[in-house]
């Protein structure tokens, strides 16, 4: 996209990207590569544009003791509520996005946000290092590529200083938790399959059904090289 593009298809109602609905993932596939633009070309406004992004989604999606993946603004509904995946887009969106700023310019509030994310999804962490498919969900299985993203975002922003060292901890259980999951030839298997309704949406994913998606994977290697 283009500046002009982003600015087109952003809601005026909000100052943000999202027509009638607002979802976590937006926080990695919209602010990152806004702000990366915006940095790039000087582009004072889209720099502006990334940061409201951010701070749309966290007044919309997030609370203290749940992360939503979508906020429908139509009819002000809350879906996927904790899903382990959803997070993870929310939690790495919003630290890469922050780890292309200099630590001075790193806003107070979103610094605030992460460290609140990582101690929340640290309160519900598995005794094996994993979360659940959805978090707060103890009784089901866990997804592991929710696992790797939200560890991957702990451990990103440990080490450019964005919270406090004890969190790394919590990236190294899930790291150590995800070993038995790593098949023979490098995939990471245990991952939710795809919340679209063509594959029954939400039901599947408390199902006992586990797929191997590539994006599990590109989750787990940003999770190897943040620890390393």
């Amino acid at each position: 996209l283009t500046a002009s593009g982003f600015a087109a298809q952003r809601n005026p109602a909000i100052d943000a990207l999202g027509h009638h609905q607002l979802a976590a993932e937006t926080a990695y596939s919209v602010a990152y590569p806004m702000l990366a633009m915006a940095l790039h070309a000087g582009f004072d406004e889209l720099h502006h544009s990334a940061l409201k992004q951010l701070r749309v989604l966290r007044d919309h999606l997030s609370a203290d003791d749940d992360l939503h993946l979508r906020y429908n603004l139509t009819h002000h509904e809350h879906t996927f509520s904790n899903w382990s995946r959803g997070v993870a887009w929310y939690a790495i969106g919003l630290v890469r996005t922050l780890k292309l700023l200099s630590p001075e310019q790193r806003p107070d509030d979103l610094l605030a946000e992460v460290d609140r994310v990582a101690t929340w999804a640290a309160r519900h962490q598995e005794a094996d290092g994993t979360w659940p498919c959805f978090i707060k969900e103890h009784g089901i299985l866990p997804d592991t590529s929710g696992t790797a993203g939200i560890a991957a975002a702990i451990a990103l922003a440990v080490r450019h200083g964005m919270i406090a060292p004890h969190h790394r901890a919590t990236a190294e259980r899930a790291q150590a938790g995800l070993r038995p999951y790593l098949s023979s030839d490098g995939w990471l298997r245990g991952v939710a399959q795809s919340n679209k309704r063509e594959t029954h949406d939400i039901d599947i994913q408390r199902m006992p059904y586990r797929v191997i998606g590539p994006w599990g994977m590109g989750m787990y290697a940003q999770l190897l090289a943040a620890l390393n």
